[in-house]
């Protein structure tokens, strides 16, 4: 959130609706690109993760046993 306001207040209200960074209007370039890169990076991340785990879920259960996936029993 881009916002104004500089209080304890309208920080605690834009985490009340969600949001995940508090950015000060007058923010410098450097700053600002720097914060936009986390968040952008933590979106791939997240992104990533999710994947991986659809991943891991929709692959077969191997026999520790016999180390072959068993036939399905539809």
């Amino acid at each position: 959130m881009i916002s104004g306001d500089e209080d304890d207040a309208a920080r605690a209200k834009a985490k009340d609706l969600g949001a995940t960074d508090f950015i000060t209007k007058g923010i410098g370039t450097v700053e600002l690109l720097t914060r936009l890169q986390g968040a952008i990076q933590a979106a791939q991340m997240r992104r990533e993760l999710d994947e991986s785990r659809q991943a891991l879920a929709d692959q077969k259960p191997v026999d520790p046993k016999y180390g072959w996936s068993p036939p399905s029993t539809c």
